[in-house]
């Protein structure tokens, strides 16, 4: 199946690379040789500006893409284009899920700063409990009916160092059989949840 891939691909996503060997990815960074795609192995497949990865097994594709985030109609295309490789290689029947998801990273040279400037996905404390707070995670599950899907909003402070302060928003919308997404509505879908996405975010402009 990634052979097959490749083969079609291979002028769009001309980079290899295997994925696993431990929690920190390590050994998707090690470049393949030219033919050496073991069947069953999740593969990472690259264009030449190494911006995008296509993930890769013979039931799943996923595309991620590192910042500068291009926009949406630019990612979409992409995705796009790398679903017609997977489709003519791999001969799916249907889909069983999709997901749109967003990682927003922040990080501010600053000791300490007020939450609600960044965040509105932020815990409350109670006005009569200390204000200031250590790293915090939290995550509230919201239902999108008409698209047979569910928004799940994480947001998170990891420790920071001493002279920086770092969130996390984290947006994702996955939808299952009941979104009852095929190929040919796939990116309509796609693009009723990225509305949906931006219009949670779009008090976030600052990030």
């Amino acid at each position: 199946v990634l052979g097959l891939f490749y083969s079609r691909a291979r002028d769009d996503f001309p980079l290899r690379r295997q994925v696993g060997g431990g929690a920190d990815g390590a050994r998707a960074r090690q470049e393949q040789p030219r033919g050496n795609l073991v069947h069953g192995t999740p593969m990472r497949f690259l264009p030449e500006d190494q911006r995008a990865s296509v993930q890769l097994d013979p039931d799943s594709l996923a595309l991620s893409h590192f910042p500068p985030y291009p926009g949406w109609g630019r990612y979409k295309a992409l995705f796009l284009l790398a679903l017609d490789h997977y489709r003519h290689a791999v001969a799916p029947e249907g889909i069983t899920r999709a997901s749109l998801r967003y990682v927003n990273r922040i990080s501010i040279e600053s000791r300490e700063v007020t939450l609600e400037d960044y965040l509105l996905a932020a815990p409350h404390v109670p006005e009569a409990l200390r204000q200031t707070m250590a790293p915090f995670s939290m995550e509230v599950h919201i239902p999108y009916s008409e698209l047979g899907a569910a928004m799940r909003v994480c947001a998170a402070a990891p420790p920071s160092g001493e002279t920086t302060v770092a969130f996390e928003l984290d947006l994702s919308i996955t939808g299952d059989e009941r979104a009852q997404v095929s190929f040919a509505s796939l990116e309509a879908w796609l693009d009723r949840a990225h509305a949906a996405n931006a219009l949670d975010a779009a008090a976030g402009q600052g990030l």
